[in-house]
């Protein structure tokens, strides 16, 4: 399969929006400044946006913009997760919005993302012109559980075996609680350690064939430990979201143009989320990807992400 990418561009404009006294967050715009808006929301919580993303939107129809959330890679303090909440960063995408001059824009968004897009154009939907969401995550609790306590390790017993040794070597039974005591409280050796358990699941489990990416203390990044320690920040939190917020608020999207895309093997964020929520909103269109998971690389998704982008423009 051929996936067409558009050229990479650099951003027209580009600096950093002071959104509380702690934190300030790093944006960009690329593509055409007159274009139709669009926001990419990257996953996570923690990963950041990168370069790579901008070659999913059209440069000549769009004006997209990108950033990074609060203590993610770019924006500053890195791994800050005092004052980061998903209200916060709802906060920080009206900020931004009102800071750019933008009336409406495209929500375009995958995995955590996804979540905070929702709750996002939940909150303001006169805002929302659209929704483009790939490996929804509607973080309920049985979500959190398939990922972190019994679901997901009974496919992939092999890659969960790093985590359980690991927890045996702290006497946890709860995976949560111990990888987000080693991320916020402990050393800096502690906290290598409980970075490679967390990506080297989550990375091997992402994509329809393993990646078999191992993470070692000898690749592992400041970065990588700041996204991690913001994912168990989330994680432990609930999302700061109540249990099934984001179905319950679903029907104020109901005038929106929306397009759910999932792999039918998606092994974090299982299908029956994106059911869920076509379910709570008959009108939106599902995709379901049959040869992918969940990592957005995979061709499958990547294909309809810009097909859907397109027609949206």
């Amino acid at each position: 399969m051929t996936i067409k990418l558009y050229p990479t561009s650099k951003p027209f404009n580009s600096g950093y929006l002071q959104v509380s006294k702690l934190h300030k967050i790093y944006y960009e715009e690329v593509g055409n400044p007159k274009g139709k808006p669009i926001l990419f929301l990257h996953g996570g919580p923690g990963t950041g946006t990168k370069p790579k993303y901008r070659k999913l939107f059209n440069p000549r129809k769009y004006r997209a913009i990108l950033f990074s959330q609060r203590g993610c890679p770019k924006s500053e303090p890195l791994g800050e997760i005092r004052e980061n909440t998903t209200w916060d960063l709802v906060d920080d995408i009206e900020k931004l919005r009102k800071h750019l001059g933008i009336d409406k824009w495209i929500i375009f968004a995958g995995s955590w993302g996804s979540t905070l897009g929702l709750a996002y154009a939940e909150s303001h939907p006169k805002h929302v012109s659209g929704l483009i969401l790939r490996g929804i995550w509607l973080n309920r609790q049985k979500d959190t559980d398939w990922y972190f306590k019994e679901g997901s390790n009974r496919v992939f017993p092999d890659f969960w075996e790093e985590t359980q040794e690991y927890m045996k070597k702290y006497k946890s039974k709860d995976p949560i609680d111990l990888l987000y005591k080693k991320l916020t409280k402990e050393t800096k050796k502690e906290q290598i350690e409980a970075t490679i358990v967390t990506y080297n699941f989550e990375m091997n489990i992402s994509t329809l064939l393993p990646l078999n990416q191992i993470y070692t203390k000898n690749n592992i990044k400041e970065e990588d430990i700041a996204g991690s320690r913001i994912l168990m920040h989330y994680v432990k939190n609930k999302a700061f979201l109540t249990e099934d917020q984001l179905i319950k608020n679903a029907h104020k999207l109901k005038n929106i143009p929306m397009v759910l895309i999932h792999g039918r093997y998606d092994m974090i964020a299982p299908l029956d989320n994106a059911w869920a929520l076509h379910k709570a909103l008959p009108h939106s269109k599902l995709e379901i990807v049959e040869a992918a998971g969940h990592h957005s690389s995979e061709e499958g998704l990547m294909k309809k992400m810009i097909e859907y982008a397109d027609k949206f423009c």
